[in-house]
């Protein structure tokens, strides 16, 4: 049974050029539904997001939010880079390490992307100026207490060298409380700048550079034996596309996560 989500008007969103060559970008790759949905039906998730299984992808946009051409074509590059083969690290990694690889790590080459569909991108660079922000504010939070943070927080430094026009002064500050992640994320951005993104063979080639750099991060300056374990996982962890993973999920599984963040699906019925 597939989830039959109300959706957006596509003619009105398909009206606009950056949102419509994206779209058709994505359908051209995939054989899967792209559906786009208002952002309202999932009242817990406060931003734009990207979900998909085995028959579709869902979008969810804020129609009313100024930034929605970004956002939407934000949303739809996850999808083309997931179509395009993009990998993450298949590992028996802690659970709030997986959405690195299908979030965090796509957005150097998201934010690239989205500047060549000629988008106007000032007012977006706001917005991530706020969320880094924010992000910072919980990341420094959580070193006060987690003497782990700095695995999660490695991964996110190294994606925010990528765009320093908007992140410098956050990964500064970030240096002054935890210099270890912030050398390791700037020595694995210097390994990778010249290679980047761009097509998924320098992506493959990065994120393996990359993955060296995070495990042995984890190896040398995180303490205790789970540090030295998660360090053995992510070097032995295989680069595998992330579409395998969205081949392997079932529509019940969104559903559920849907569910949790708020969606009712009373008076729907299933295709």
């Amino acid at each position: 049974m597939t989830p039959d989500i109300p959706r957006l008007n596509s003619d009105e969103y398909l009206g606009k050029p950056a949102i419509l060559a994206a779209y058709q970008d994505l359908t051209k790759l995939t054989t899967r539904m792209v559906a786009l949905h208002s952002l309202s039906l999932i009242p817990h998730v406060p931003q734009s997001f990207y979900c998909a299984w085995s028959g579709a992808i869902h979008i969810f946009i804020d129609e009313f939010s100024d930034r929605v051409n970004c956002s939407a074509v934000h949303e739809l590059l996850h999808g083309i880079l997931v179509e395009e083969g993009y990998c993450g690290i298949a590992a028996h990694l802690p659970s709030y390490l997986h959405g690195i690889f299908s979030n965090e790590m796509q957005h150097p080459e998201i934010f690239r992307r989205m500047e060549a569909y000629g988008l106007d991108m000032s007012g977006y660079w706001s917005y991530w100026d706020k969320e880094l922000k924010r992000f910072l504010a919980d990341m420094l939070d959580k070193l006060s207490y987690d003497k782990h943070a700095g695995a999660c927080h490695m991964p996110q430094l190294f994606t925010w060298f990528f765009f320093q026009h908007i992140s410098a002064s956050y990964l500064e500050e970030y240096r002054r409380a935890n210099s270890a992640a912030y050398l390791a994320a700037r020595a694995a951005y210097e390994a990778t700048k010249a290679i980047g993104f761009a097509n998924m063979e320098r992506y493959r080639q990065s994120l393996e550079l990359f993955k060296g750099h995070w495990s042995r991060f984890c190896g040398d300056h995180l303490p205790g034996p789970f540090a030295q374990q998660l360090a053995a996982t992510i070097r032995e962890g295989a680069v595998t596309p992330l579409l395998d993973a969205e081949n392997g999920r079932a529509a019940e599984e969104i559903m559920t996560l849907l569910n949790d963040n708020g969606l009712d699906e009373a008076g729907w019925g299933q295709k």
